[in-house]
């Protein structure tokens, strides 16, 4: 979702919501407490259009423990229109009214904290995992830059690779280093001979991970 979709769907469902709740057709039993309420509800709705809008990207798509960050401006969106509506058809006392305001958009404020965080520490930790592939990954593509692969010693080579864990570590950096000089010598010499120094350097490694879990 872009900016000018989120825009264009956000303000549709907030200006149908506050026509709604000018239009019914309901004396009002505390002017004091609906207009607070009002007030609250248009506040609520402009900044965390504003907010959320600050922070649109493919990640927003992405959901946390089934929450999104727009779900949730539309539940809390909802419970304010609720006590809205509620306000306009029951008295309720102003103290009692404050209260739950004070609760709703602390919840709000609380959760949408803890997405907005937790997208950041994802994102973050996927950064860092793919950091730590990278290397197994630019072993396979010289591996597959090579052309003799039908060769028995290519497709043992192909094999180990693809299912090894391909974290790096620093437990196994020394061996990456290693195994990196001998790929690298797999571009001008992919001799069976030189596919087997890889393969032992990449069971060595293995064994390295074994002993570090």
């Amino acid at each position: 979702m872009n900016r000018k979709h989120f825009y264009f769907l956000t303000f549709i469902i907030f200006g149908v919501m506050s026509l709604i709740i000018l239009l019914l057709p309901v004396e009002v039993k505390n002017y004091f407490t609906y207009i607070s309420t009002f007030i609250v509800y248009i506040c609520y709705n402009i900044i965390s259009i504003f907010v959320i809008a600050g922070n649109i990207n493919k990640d927003l798509k992405k959901e946390i423990y089934g929450l999104s960050i727009y779900f949730v401006y539309l539940l809390f969106n909802l419970l304010l229109f609720i006590l809205l509506v509620v306000s306009k058809f029951i008295y309720i006392h102003t103290s009692i009214l404050l209260i739950i305001l004070l609760l709703i958009i602390t919840a709000y404020i609380i959760v949408m904290y803890f997405l907005f965080n937790s997208k950041k520490y994802i994102n973050q930790k996927e950064e860092n995992i793919a950091i730590k592939t990278s290397r197994v990954t630019s072993w396979l593509d010289i591996l597959m830059s090579l052309d003799n692969h039908d060769s028995e010693d290519f497709v043992k080579l192909y094999e180990i690779l693809r299912y090894m864990d391909p974290l790096s570590s620093d437990k196994t950096m020394e061996i990456d280093e290693r195994i990196d000089i001998e790929m690298n010598r797999l571009k001008e010499d992919c001799s069976s001979k030189q596919m087997d120094r890889v393969i032992k350097l990449l069971e060595e490694r293995k064994r390295v991970n074994k002993h570090k879990s």
